[in-house]
């Protein structure tokens, strides 16, 4: 077996006599799609719009239509900024009830 640094001399020899080619390429992180933009956006209007209705029903308090709103943006905000994590999470409890259901 070869030692840490038998290895580093070996490279070194090889890549120095011509016999192999080190290349190292640039990896640039994935931007998110039209199609990825969208479903993000979607899901975070819903879950607030869902918060929303829940919070304030069919109220015709002004005050409390406000502060609906309000609260719809902040979850709206929120969702669409860990919208890979949700999705992630999600996908693994979905995955987790198939699995149990079909077994």
């Amino acid at each position: 077996m070869l030692q840490n640094n038998d290895t580093k001399n070996m490279i070194e020899y090889a890549r120095t006599n011509g016999q192999i080619e080190l290349k190292v390429e640039l990896v640039e992180p994935k931007k998110d799609t039209f199609v990825d933009i969208t479903i993000n956006l979607a899901m975070a209007y819903l879950a607030g719009y869902i918060c929303k209705k829940i919070l304030v029903g069919k109220s015709t308090n002004p005050m409390r239509k406000i502060g609906g709103l309000v609260i719809e943006m902040m979850v709206a905000n929120e969702v669409y900024k860990n919208a890979n994590t949700i999705k992630m999470v999600g996908g693994k409890i979905v995955h987790k009830i198939i699995r149990k259901y079909n077994q």
